[in-house]
């Protein structure tokens, strides 16, 4: 979707992956093949397959790209996934802007082996913000915050990248 920097100076996307004149599975209840019967392809067994373009196909191949690379290192966590993506990407120097870190090689990514990660060095804080200013988190009523209801043992503590936060900034007293 969109490219080009951030206002941090970092590079959107993160990286790109084919997108165009993908073939997929069709909804026997679709309306795609209404909309447009020249993108629909005859299958086997009465099935039918639908060509398309675009984000929500290449989302479909970097999501199946992250299923191998899983299969091969199943204990590698979000960020981890991340960093061997964007490291392994193929350059493209022809379109900077528009291609991030590079062109997905999911084959260069499952034979690279690091355990580094993604978001090294970026403050926890940033990586919560939804929008172009930062949460506000002082405006947040802490004490009606009913503590107690939160499942903690559904949290997945080992995911959480701790070296990261800034300890000297965080009050426990009242």
């Amino acid at each position: 979707s969109a490219y080009g920097l951030t206002q941090e100076g970092y590079t959107k996307p993160d990286i790109v992956a084919p997108g165009v004149n993908i073939v997929s599975l069709l909804s026997p209840h679709s309306a795609l093949p209404l909309e447009h019967p020249e993108n629909t392809l005859p299958g086997e067994a009465g099935l039918y397959y639908f060509r398309m373009s675009g984000t929500s196909m290449s989302s479909a191949v970097t999501s199946g790209a992250v299923a191998l690379l899983l299969e091969h290192e199943p204990n590698l966590n979000p960020d981890q996934v991340k960093y061997r993506l964007m490291a392994t990407a193929v350059s493209m120097p022809d379109q900077p802007y528009a291609a991030g870190n590079g062109y997905l090689d999911i084959y260069n990514a499952v034979h690279t082996f690091t355990s580094e990660t993604a978001n090294t060095g970026i403050p926890t804080s940033q990586l919560l913000w939804t929008g172009e200013a930062p949460v506000n988190w002082s405006s947040v009523n802490w004490s009606s915050v009913n503590w107690s209801s939160v499942n903690w043992s559904s949290v997945n503590w080992s995911s959480v990248n701790w070296s990261s936060v800034n300890w000297s900034s965080v009050h426990w007293d009242d």
